[in-house]
């Protein structure tokens, strides 16, 4: 016999609020990607005065741009209205990369990861559903993996299921830029994705069937590092295919009229020194 749902309790359909707060913004790239699929950036914020310049230069005068120390909580929750369902921080890179000297979290600019995860759980029960971080693939490294396990379980303390995935943008233009990427999933959403706990059985390892067939995505090192770190939530894999190529030509995409904003004679010599000294 078929069965029907009973009158009053037919499954409701909400519709996803596609927003979401891009924190260390700079001049809006997650905005300019987002933008296109119907997401809305309800707060955008950064400490540098001319990002912010060239944010607003391309978006026009945003209310939702806030420049501010991402330390300053307190300030940055008075002007998050709501309850974004996505926050991303592309967080400095300086201190992850080799021009930080190896420094990582101990290091003052990338560490200010910290700040964000505070102002997250500042938010409390309106903190976003998801998370996404993004940096450079020192991330992974960085003092024998202990920055990344930090980043991890910072997350999974404030409730979040954690994923990680290596995305190159060979894929989309043509240029090689690897970045590391961790998303946190609020267990709140209950999401049906493979899921991983160590006190679970091994018997049944979705999570790590997922992972062993999206190499491209989730290379043995990242994999190893994961399943070396034991979350208080656990670790999560959605099952999405792995990128094809589909980037474009540069002759398709490069300026080549008259009408090119060249640098002046003294940026060309500064630069071409600040070259020199570093080809040494």
């Amino acid at each position: 016999m078929e069965r029907t749902r009973p009158a009053g309790r037919q499954k409701s359909k909400r519709k996803l609020q596609k927003t979401f707060c891009e924190f260390f913004a700079g001049i809006g790239l997650v905005r300019e990607a987002l933008q296109d699929s119907g997401w809305k950036c309800v707060y955008a914020n950064d400490i540098d005065p001319k990002k912010e310049q060239m944010y607003e230069a391309h978006f026009d005068k945003c209310e939702h741009f806030h420049r501010e120390d991402v330390w300053k909580k307190d300030a940055i929750i008075e002007r998050i209205h709501g309850a974004p369902f996505l926050a991303t921080a592309s967080f400095p890179c300086i201190d992850l990369s080799l021009a930080g000297n190896g420094r990582g979290f101990k290091g003052n600019h990338s560490s200010t990861f910290f700040g964000f995860m505070e102002v997250i759980e500042s938010l409390k029960a309106r903190r976003p559903k998801v998370v996404m971080l993004e940096n450079v693939m020192g991330f992974i490294t960085s003092h024998d993996g202990k920055d990344f396990t930090a980043a991890a379980m910072a997350l999974a303390e404030q409730g979040y299921w954690v994923d990680s995935f290596v995305l190159d943008a060979r894929y989309f233009v043509p240029q090689s830029r690897p970045r590391v990427f961790v998303v946190g999933i609020h267990k709140s959403l209950q999401p049906k994705i493979a899921v991983r706990r160590f006190d679970e059985s091994w018997v049944d390892d979705q999570w790590g069937a997922v992972v062993r067939r999206s190499e491209a995505l989730r290379p043995p090192r990242l994999v190893r590092l994961m399943e070396s770190i034991d979350l208080p939530t656990g670790w999560a894999a959605p099952r999405f295919p792995s990128p094809t190529v589909q980037r474009p030509k540069l002759t398709t995409i490069i300026d080549v009229d008259d009408k090119q904003e060249w640098w002046d004679e003294a940026a060309v010599k500064k630069h071409s020194l600040a070259h020199a000294v570093v080809s040494k």
